[in-house]
C-alpha cells in the first residue's frame, strides 16, 4: 500500500483538535502552520485548508473568481507558490474549541468536518480522509460542493467572529440585540450575493444562517478568544478575503467593508494586528 500522508494547515483550536485526534487514530502528519512551512516532499501529500486560506489557494472557485490570488490570505504567493494546487482537499471544520492554556484544548461541541474536491469529483484519496477521521471519531462526511461548503462556513464566520471582538460578548447575546442583529443580516446577505455570484449554488440564506448560529446557543468564537488572550486576530483570512473578492467581481461590499474596518482598526489600536500594506 502506498503512503498516503496528510499536512494540516492552520493555527486554530480547530485545526488542533484535527490533530489530536489524528494522533488519536495513529496517523502521522506532516504540518504546516505557517505560510512559511516548505512542504515535505513525499509520495503523496494533501493539504487540508480552512475556509479563508481554502478560497486563496486549492479551492478554486468558478466563474467570474477563477484563478484569483487572493492578497488578503496570501500576500506575496508564498502558499500558492509552495503547495501545488492538485495537492489540495478543501475542507470544512465545525468544532468549537478553546484553548485553556498551552497544551490545553478544551473541545466544547461539534465533530463534523467536510472534505471535497475543488474539482467536485469523487476521488480515492477524499474517500480515504473522510475514512480516516470517521476512523478517529469524528463525523466525517464527503462533498460535491464544497465551494458552497466553505461559503457557507465563511458568512457566519465573517461577521459573528469580528462583531462578538469588537463586543465582548457570546453570540446569543449579539442576536438577541434587534438592531445589531440587523446589521449582522445585512453583512451576511452582501457575503450570499458574493458567493452565488461566483458559482456557490447550494447556499443558506441570510436568514437560516442566523437561524443556525442561534441553535448554537451561548458560545465564544475563535476571534473573541483570541481577543481575550492576546493572540493575533485572523482578520484577513476570516473577513478581509471576503471583501477582497466582492470588490473584484464589482459586488457590493459596502456593509462588509464598515465591519472590516471596524474590527481591523480595533485590531491595530491593541496590537493584536498588523496589516500587510
Amino acid at each position: 500500500m502506498r503512503c498516503l500522508e496528510q499536512a494540516l494547515h492552520g493555527d486554530g483550536c480547530g485545526f488542533d483538535l484535527l490533530r489530536r485526534v489524528r494522533r488519536k487514530a495513529h496517523h502521522d502528519a506532516v504540518l504546516l502552520d505557517g505560510c512559511d512551512a516548505e512542504p515535505v516532499d513525499r509520495r503523496e501529500r494533501h493539504a487540508l485548508l480552512r475556509g479563508g486560506a481554502a478560497q486563496c489557494v486549492g479551492v478554486d472557485f468558478p466563474g467570474p473568481c477563477q484563478g484569483l490570488a487572493l492578497y488578503a490570505v496570501d500576500p506575496g504567493g508564498k502558499i500558492s507558490e509552495k503547495i501545488p494546487l492538485d495537492s489540495i482537499v478543501g475542507s470544512v471544520i465545525f468544532p468549537n474549541c478553546e484553548k485553556r492554556e498551552p497544551g490545553v484544548l478544551q473541545h466544547n461541541f461539534g465533530n463534523r468536518i467536510i472534505l471535497g474536491e475543488p474539482s467536485r469529483r469523487l476521488t480515492n484519496r477524499v474517500e480515504k480522509l473522510v475514512s480516516l477521521f470517521s476512523q478517529a471519531g469524528l463525523d466525517a462526511h464527503l462533498s460535491q460542493d464544497i465551494h458552497s461548503d466553505i461559503w457557507n462556513k465563511a458568512v457566519g464566520n465573517m461577521v459573528m467572529n469580528p462583531v462578538s471582538a469588537l463586543t465582548g460578548a457570546t453570540c446569543d447575546r449579539i442576536l438577541d440585540d434587534p438592531d445589531l442583529r440587523n446589521f449582522c443580516l445585512c453583512v451576511m446577505r452582501q457575503a450570499v450575493d458574493i458567493g452565488k455570484k461566483i458559482g456557490c449554488d447550494n447556499l443558506f440564506s441570510a436568514d437560516e444562517q442566523m437561524q443556525l448560529t442561534r441553535k448554537m446557543g451561548k458560545f465564544k468564537t475563535s476571534m473573541l478568544q483570541d481577543m481575550e488572550a492576546g493572540r493575533r486576530l485572523e482578520i484577513d483570512s476570516l473577513i478581509g478575503v471576503v471583501s477582497e473578492i466582492g470588490r473584484a467581481i464589482h459586488a457590493d461590499t459596502d456593509r462588509i467593508d464598515s465591519l472590516l474596518g471596524l474590527v481591523r482598526v480595533f485590531g491595530l489600536a491593541r496590537g493584536l494586528y498588523a496589516s500587510h500594506a
